[in-house]
């Protein structure tokens, strides 16, 4: 991901650009050096460490910096909760307002809520509301006041909906456009927990919500979008929501869980709802490294960093060891430093598990430990969580996304914490078992500064070298990486960059047929159950396939593959094909394929913009939770030999009519 490239990817987006980017999960249009894979870490610091890559550990774009904006994904049981506070109250003039993508169209889905006050739901005739529609319903204590859309909603597509009360008319939006009115009497009730995805953990709802703003006031004059209190027609926005006057919560909208109102009201979170780079907004601008920066995943078993130096013990001097943590278990997981609980060897470590939520553990005047325990409850899983530990003259302390956790401890004033260590590892605390899981991006180490002693804001951008910069992992050298900014891959065997062949520009991704093939990690943004979907790519065949999948996932989940030159299929890995078609492919020559689904269950195989065959079908792909490029599952199974290039996976149906084949690489934006 160097600097030439970004100037490259950002040249294409500025000419061409996607009006469906924000729909594109996954797209892999390489443009790196020969041989290049993502398993090369470095030291972006002036020391230029040699890291030492251990296991299966990779790197890629899923960073706390997305441009293309942010969504939580319920999975039909999560939920986050918000208390019971006065603030979010219904007043007389009230806007509620979200954006919705349901991969799965359940019943009695409540998407927000106050519990016993007000609802926005879906198919929610038990409040009033109109099967198989969207609702707005409050409370009076003796009869829901309730409002619903026309509109019958459709798995894979973002919903804005936005319900009013304009003192004593109810207005119900879709998109911006109003589609019924009713007529509001009696008093809100001002009672009950404010939750998000469900009713105090029943009447779930499952799929993604984005930017949920509350708005109330006394007076029209709170309303965000002119005209509401006419029916008038509004453009939703196109970008992530302000705290307007009058704003009571906004969520949903962050790389972590959070309320971005000045009410700043605390979240619960219950059974592990997830932050996703997944949102109804298109970028601002094409993928740089370095403003997006990157990621290193970690898988819990091998997968660790290590480099040997003396630079850093941290002995008596101030220090900074920060780092953004997206862990994916409560695990006891080790994050950064050097320990080995089985001789005592280690001059310090900072972990976290679910019983101590951040621990900074050190040995000092030979041997001599403080274990520095803050925080309380479990460390926050499947969100973007950033760390630091600072130490000022004899200070010690911790914060956790810009907030002092624990008490200062001012035991460093009688100690020099012992450099009796010179091997240092990310991840890992070098004994067997007690490895970290999931991503770590932006982990610098300064010696000599202390960079935090109050409350501060979490960076918005990747970390650079300043003064006294240690150590800086910035996890920016995959050469297989997501231009949508979503994904790390793991680039198994020797899957690689090669400069043999290419569709555009002068390289392509190559798999040999033995061994290869790419993997994201355990994540939510992939083809699900009836979703629409378009995958796509050039592909150049070096021989003639028993079974070569271009895309998979796991058994029961969606698979495209090629059979013998002749046939292409679309199919849940380990079952009969939804569909087969047959066609004529060509080996040494570059061939478009596509397969896509609509919102009416049609599928189709699309060979140079051509369909050679379609047929209708409700087929489920269930729920995967990874992608793999160039095999049918993560144990590379009908394993793919030859060379891909421009690869994009979309939650669209992007073709239903022939098509004149892409001229040009994909836009990046």
């Amino acid at each position: 991901m160097s600097g030439v490239l970004n100037l490259l990817l950002a040249g294409a987006a500025s000419a061409i650009k996607d009006a469906y980017y924000n729909l594109t999960t996954l797209l892999l249009n390489t443009s790196s050096t020969n041989g290049a894979h993502n398993n090369t870490f470095l030291d972006s610091s002036t020391n230029n460490f040699t890291i030492t890559r251990n296991g299966n550990t990779t790197q890629g774009t899923f960073t706390p910096f997305s441009q293309t904006g942010w969504s939580n994904y319920f999975n039909g049981s999560s939920t986050i909760s918000f208390g019971t506070s006065s603030a979010t109250n219904i007043l007389a003039y009230d806007t509620f307002e979200c954006w919705v993508n349901m991969p799965v169209i359940g019943t009695n889905d409540l998407i927000a809520g106050r519990d016993g006050n007000f609802w926005m739901g879906y198919n929610f005739t038990g409040i009033g509301g109109t099967a198989n529609k969207f609702v707005f319903s409050i409370w009076t204590g003796s009869s829901w006041q309730t409002v619903s859309s026309t509109t019958t909603p459709v798995v894979g597509v973002w919903y804005h909906l936005l319900g009013v009360k304009d003192n004593t008319t109810m207005r119900f939006y879709v998109n911006g456009v109003q589609e019924n009115t009713s007529t509001f009497s009696g008093t809100p009730v001002t009672t009950g927990t404010f939750y998000v995805a469900s009713n105090n953990n029943i009447e779930n709802f499952e799929g993604y919500i984005s930017n949920l703003r509350l708005i109330t006031g006394a007076s029209n004059t709170v309303f965000p979008y002119s005209g509401l209190t006419t029916g008038s027609s509004f453009t939703p926005p196109t970008s992530a929501l302000t705290a307007v006057t009058g704003t009571a919560l906004l969520t949903c909208q962050s790389n972590r869980f959070v309320d971005n109102s000045s009410n700043n009201l605390s979240a619960t979170i219950t059974s592990i709802p997830s932050v996703q780079a997944f949102s109804p907004f298109a970028p601002t601008a094409a993928y740089d490294a370095a403003v997006v920066g990157g990621s290193g995943y970690f898988d819990g078993t091998s997968d660790y960093l290590s480099l040997s130096s003396t630079s850093l013990n941290l002995g008596a001097n101030d220090f900074t060891i920060e780092t953004w943590v997206y862990a994916t278990t409560t695990a006891r997981d080790f994050v950064i430093g050097s320990l080995r609980n089985a001789d005592g060897a280690g001059s310090w470590v900072i972990m976290f598990n679910d019983s101590q939520p951040i621990r900074f553990f050190c040995r000092y005047n030979g041997g001599t430990v403080l274990d520095y325990q803050v925080g309380s409850g479990t460390f926050p899983i499947n969100t973007w969580t950033h760390l630091a530990i600072t130490r000022s003259g004899a200070n010690l302390r911790v914060f956790q996304n810009g907030t002092q956790v624990g008490t200062t401890n001012t035991t460093l004033s009688t100690f020099s914490i012992d450099n009796a260590s010179t091997n240092y590892y990310v991840a890992s605390s070098t004994d067997p078992g007690e490895f970290y899981t999931g991503y770590l991006s932006g982990t610098r180490l300064l010696v000599g500064t202390a960079l935090y002693t109050t409350t501060f804001t979490p960076p918005t951008a990747p970390p650079t070298a300043i003064t006294n910069t240690t150590l800086l992992l910035n996890y920016t050298n995959s050469g297989i990486f997501d231009s949508a900014a979503k994904n790390v891959l793991e680039t198994v065997g020797n899957a690689q960059v090669s400069t043999t062949q290419a569709k555009w520009g002068t390289t392509s991704m190559y798999f040999d047929g033995s061994g290869d093939w790419l993997v994201t990690p355990n994540g939510r943004n992939y083809i699900n159950g009836t979703e629409p979907f378009t995958i796509e790519c050039w592909v150049y065949v070096t021989g003639t396939p028993s079974f070569w999948s271009i895309c998979g996932a796991a058994s029961g989940t969606l698979v495209l593959t090629i059979q013998n030159l002749t046939t292409i299929n679309i199919n849940p890995y380990g079952s009969g094909n939804t569909i087969s078609v047959t066609t004529s492919l060509s080996t040494n020559t570059w061939t478009h394929i596509a397969a896509t689904r609509d919102s009416s269950n049609r599928f189709d195989i699309w060979v140079n913009g051509v369909s050679a065959g379609n047929a209708t079908s409700s087929q489920s792909f269930g729920s995967p939770t990874n992608y793999v490029i160039g095999a049918a599952d993560s144990g590379g199974t009908q394993s793919f030999n030859g060379y891909i290039d421009d690869l994009r996976i979309s939650k669209f149906c992007r073709y239903t009519t022939t098509f004149t084949p892409p001229t040009a690489a994909f836009p990046v934006q």
